[in-house]
């Protein structure tokens, strides 16, 4: 195989499923690896509702304290 076939494997999943299991067996892996988290790793993540501040700074010395954010924000810009 030559590497515009290789990278097309990493990139489109349908055409490594249509590669013979010959093709499929001697491809490398993908340079990128496997991702995946646990889920300790996953509550440790930035965005959590546990890591979020309840507090935002209005000026620098005014500051206004937030409940907890249970429900997604959703912003509207005008058009």
């Amino acid at each position: 195989m030559n590497s515009v076939e290789i990278v097309r494997s990493w990139k489109d999943e349908d055409y490594r499923f249509g590669l013979s299991s010959a093709e499929q067996a001697i491809l490398p892996g993908d340079p990128a690896g496997l991702v995946a988290l646990s889920d300790e790793e996953l509550s440790e993540a930035g965005g959590g509702a546990d890591s979020l501040p309840n507090t935002v700074m209005v000026s620098p010395t005014t500051f206004v304290w937030l409940p907890p954010i249970t429900a997604p924000i959703i912003c509207m810009f005008p058009r």
